[in-house]
């Protein structure tokens, strides 16, 4: 004849993850055919997790954690974080009862794991310059938690980042240098209140864009401080080229040319610049005034000596001379008179 035994009573509901002996206990009272049961254990999938101790004398099976249980273990495989076993009672005859009756217990998640992973959900890059600027928002992987998380930096980078909500920002009145260019690691350490973990971040420093020139380049044909665009690639100046303090290079095609007296003109493209000692001025060579008569033909004749040089830029003054960029000046030969 089969062996009956019969339980009674019940156990919790809710097993708490990591619960050791003694966090989750529950008893059953025994009634039945148990003369001669000398001990039970729990079978099933769930077995394994749970111990169980016998006291004839009370007639009393008493269950406890055998093992840990880890919610995140569950999810991992994806089942539902439950655990489920049944009863399997030895006899000292050597002969084995399992009881039909399964206990299905709910596992119960707690904060027992740091955060994963650190990622930019938006942005994720600076302009070097920008003061007080957004990089970016941040997404946090933590198995077990939704947050709030809270963010810290190493002393050497926290009086330069901070994090608003989930923002990660420059500090009001800070910014990247030229020096963090193109990237920069960024240590945060993560916490969600219970446990806490250190990520890098690599920042996108971006290189400020280039100012455009706002420089009054002067126009083709046009006259600014005594200078005249003759020609595409030539300009005309009535100073003297002494008169030029500095002609100061911006790139391969601009150019500023400053005089000493404070004035200035800004020429593009331009590949010779011809220079002049106006009648009346003193040669810094001779002392003497320059005028008319340093052309030897006849009035009419220098007349025309002024029309053609107005139309070729020749001169008929000694005075006149180039200067090229590489900032050698020569003098024009001295015209002859022109018939």
């Amino acid at each position: 004849m089969a062996r009956v035994v019969r339980l009674a009573g019940t156990l919790p509901a809710i097993i708490t993850e990591n619960s050791r002996p003694g966090d989750w206990i529950g008893n059953l009272s025994l009634s039945g055919d148990i003369a001669g049961l000398v001990s039970i254990e729990a079978i099933g999938p769930g077995g394994s997790f749970f111990s169980v101790s016998y006291n004839p004398a009370l007639a009393l099976a008493t269950i406890t954690p055998g093992a840990l249980l880890d919610y995140e273990a569950f999810l991992a495989a994806g089942l539902a974080p439950e655990v489920s076993f049944s009863l399997r009672f030895n006899f000292s005859d050597g002969t084995r009862l399992d009881d039909p009756a399964q206990f299905r217990i709910e596992v119960k998640d707690v904060d027992d794991t740091p955060p994963t992973g650190l990622a930019f959900a938006t942005g994720g890059s600076v302009t070097a310059g920008a003061i007080g600027a957004i990089i970016g928002t941040l997404a946090v992987t933590d198995p077990d938690s939704a947050g709030p998380f809270t963010f810290t930096f190493p002393e050497e980078d926290a009086w330069r980042f901070e994090v608003a909500g989930n923002t990660l920002k420059l500090r009001d009145g800070v910014s990247l240098g030229l020096d963090d260019i193109p990237h920069r690691p960024l240590i945060i350490e993560v916490s969600d209140g219970h446990q806490s973990a250190a990520f890098t971040l690599d920042l996108i420093v971006r290189d400020p864009a280039p100012q455009e020139s706002t420089a009054p380049v002067l126009p083709p044909g046009g006259t600014q401080a005594g200078f005249t665009a003759i020609a595409p690639s030539t300009v005309l100046s009535l100073h003297r080229a002494e008169t030029v303090a500095a002609i100061n290079a911006y790139g391969d095609d601009l150019r500023q040319v400053v005089l000493r007296d404070g004035g200035e003109v800004w020429l593009s493209g331009v590949q010779r610049l011809q220079f002049s000692r106006m009648a009346g001025s003193t040669s810094p060579s001779t002392g003497r005034r320059p005028g008319p008569k340093r052309c030897t033909a006849r009035s009419w004749a220098r007349r025309r000596c002024l029309r053609n040089w107005l139309s070729s830029r020749r001169c008929c003054s000694p005075a006149w001379g180039i200067w090229n960029w590489r900032g050698r000046f020569s003098r024009a030969p001295r015209c002859s008179a022109m018939a």
